[in-house]
């Protein structure tokens, strides 16, 4: 006997509903309320349910008019474009390794490595990390081809998805700047090329603030309202910090406890080949590492692409965001999500499918492959299940 249509209807809800869990649910109820009701909702940027309620609203919308909720079709919606962004996450980033490598084997295993991720519901659910990572590699690899422009708007969305999309900016203020511009160009000559820098770099702070304008106007405008909010007080009224803080306990060694270390040695493989990946980048040309590209050791310094993963210039900039972006995890966020937090890091992919191509047949080629896969295999059950780490 075939379904009825109700019968469908609770079918396709209750499969989708499956995707609803831990982040998912305030990105949802986000996207559903059609903006936040509460501050701890601040926690979680704007960018994914804005797209979410215009799919909805858009392409999906026969199935509203079918009788699927409304719910459903919103959570359907986050699911397609984590899905969607993950797959040309995956392109972007076998172009962007391509054009700074110039190694057609390393690209693919870079792409295989990021879609074989271990938190492989994480990246098809409705969290910000396959959008996120889709709008890093997207930017990098305009930026690398000298389309400052378009890198910079699409950096600027970023910081409505993820807060750490302002760390983009640290990528005109040193490699645009500190090295390019400022080898082959004087201040008089190029102050056009300068002004434009700096339009590009407040475009992307400015994305991230006019959401913290956003939010101290809901909460601290009206007096009685500032009253119940503390940081409408601040000296630097940020919601974003406050919240960090206050509802989620991250902030500077916080979660330096006893009681955490199960959750350091959850992640503590990521974190030794993190370090273990700019300590040899670091190594390998120590003087363009520790003067900021500004003196090379080697006869000809080149930003020409190598396909060494140690020996290649143009990769700088991005070795110290991936320094900061692991440190920081390490000493001021829940270190159990530091794979989420990196899954937007190409270096990462970068350095690990360069050991995998150096050690073919190794021990440590079969201990990082296990690792991976079996990772993915344990997130997946404990995701489903509603349990930690997600």
């Amino acid at each position: 006997m075939g379904l009825d249509s109700s019968g469908l209807l609770k079918f396709f809800s209750i499969s989708i509903n499956s995707f609803i869990r831990w982040d998912a649910v305030h990105f949802l109820a986000i996207a559903y309320n059609n903006g936040y009701s509460f501050e701890q909702q601040f926690a979680f940027f704007p960018g994914l349910p804005f797209l979410m309620r215009a799919l909805a609203n858009t392409l999906l919308k026969p199935l509203l008019l079918l009788g699927v909720d409304e719910i459903s079709v919103l959570a359907l919606s986050g699911v397609l474009i984590s899905n969607v962004s993950s797959v040309i996450a995956a392109c972007m980033l076998f172009k962007l390794t391509q054009k700074l490598f110039n190694n057609d084997r390393l690209a693919f295993n870079s792409s295989i490595l990021f879609i074989m991720t271990p938190t492989p519901l994480i990246m098809s659910s409705i969290y910000t990390e396959s959008l996120f990572s889709l709008l890093s590699f997207s930017g990098l690899y305009f930026f690398q081809t000298d389309r400052f422009w378009t890198s910079s708007f699409i950096w600027a969305f970023s910081t409505f998805v993820r807060s750490n999309g302002i760390l983009f900016v640290g990528y005109f203020i040193f490699d645009a700047f500190l090295v390019y511009r400022w080898r082959r160009f004087s201040i008089t000559k190029n102050s056009v090329k300068l002004s434009s820098l700096l339009v590009q770099t407040l475009l992307i702070l400015t994305s991230f603030l006019s959401f913290q304008v956003y939010a101290y106007s809901t909460f601290c405008s009206n007096q009685e309202m500032a009253k119940a909010s503390p940081w409408c007080y601040d000296r630097v009224p940020l919601l974003y910090q406050y919240v960090q803080k206050h509802y989620w306990n991250c902030g500077f060694l916080t979660y330096f406890r006893l009681s955490q270390l199960p959750n350091f040695l959850l992640a503590s493989p990521f974190i030794i080949l993190s370090y273990w990946g700019i300590a040899e980048y670091a190594c390998a040309n120590p003087v363009r590492f520790f003067t900021l590209g500004l003196r090379d050791q080697t006869r000809s310094p080149s930003k020409a692409a190598s396909k060494d993963f140690a020996e290649n210039p143009a990769i700088l900039s991005t070795i110290y965001l991936w320094l900061v972006m692991v440190t920081y995890c390490l000493t001021s966020m829940h270190v159990q999500v530091m794979l989420r937090f990196l899954t937007s890091c190409p270096a990462l992919y970068w350095f690990v499918a360069q050991l995998l191509i150096s050690h073919p047949n190794s021990l440590l080629r079969r201990l990082i492959l296990s690792y991976w896969v079996m990772y993915g295999i344990i997130s997946i059950i404990l995701f489903s299940n509603f349990l930690p780490p997600a």
